[in-house]
């Protein structure tokens, strides 16, 4: 825990927890999140700032080997399960870095014995559903604000368009959130538009949580 820590810095930015804890003592079971296919560029500060967006982030770090090489993979602890099963949700198969990367529950070492749960069927038990609006993903880094928002106006009344970025630079994350006028039509817009095309890339898209 925090208080066997002599030392710590606790720095706190959006979303991140910059503090060295045990994640076991702190972290629910089920909040660990294993990141694979990473480019050999990334480091720990930029895989935090990619899973703060989804949820409060322990801790975030790129595996490495002796030598300090990255060995493409990084492990990501929650401070709940249901913001490691968001991220997973929403970041499995997409791309960072130039490269599309896997997002699962982490295993641990026992993996050979014990099946970890899928992500589609943990449900976000810390969430709450905001009806109005719906979370979309895959976009192209160049897709503006006008762009999605005609993309989603066939299936109702767009009130609101929030292109997300990520990092001190804001850099395009490829994700958005949509609000609607009303219910049905950000139902009908989830219904319709996954997997519809949008600047080249088929897009992803389901209801938006709130913790």
């Amino acid at each position: 825990t925090v208080e066997h820590l002599a030392g710590s810095a606790f720095r706190r930015q959006t979303n991140i927890m910059s503090v060295i804890i045990d994640d076991a003592a702190y972290a629910q079971e089920g909040s660990k999140v294993y990141a694979g296919n990473l480019s050999w560029e990334t480091d720990d500060q930029q895989l935090s700032e990619l899973f703060a967006q989804y949820g409060t982030v322990v801790s975030a770090t790129v595996e490495r080997s002796r030598g300090g090489r990255s060995m493409g993979y990084g492990l990501v602890t929650f401070a709940s399960a249901a913001d490691a099963t968001y991220s997973i949700e929403s970041l499995d198969e997409q791309d960072f870095g130039g490269r599309k990367i896997r997002v699962r529950l982490d295993r641990g070492p026992t993996a050979a014995k014990t099946k970890a749960p899928r992500a589609a069927d943990a449900e976000p038990r810390d969430k709450v559903v905001e009806p109005l609006k719906v979370f979309v993903m895959n976009l192209n880094f160049d897709t503006t604000d006008e762009e999605l928002s005609a993309h989603c106006a066939a299936h109702g009344t767009v009130t609101s368009i929030e292109l997300l970025t990520r990092g001190r630079n804001n850099r395009p994350s490829g994700s958005a959130i949509v609000e609607f006028g009303a219910e049905e039509d950000a139902k009908a817009a989830i219904a319709s538009l996954e997997g519809s095309e949008l600047g080249g890339r088929p897009l992803r898209v389901r209801e938006y949580y709130t913790a």
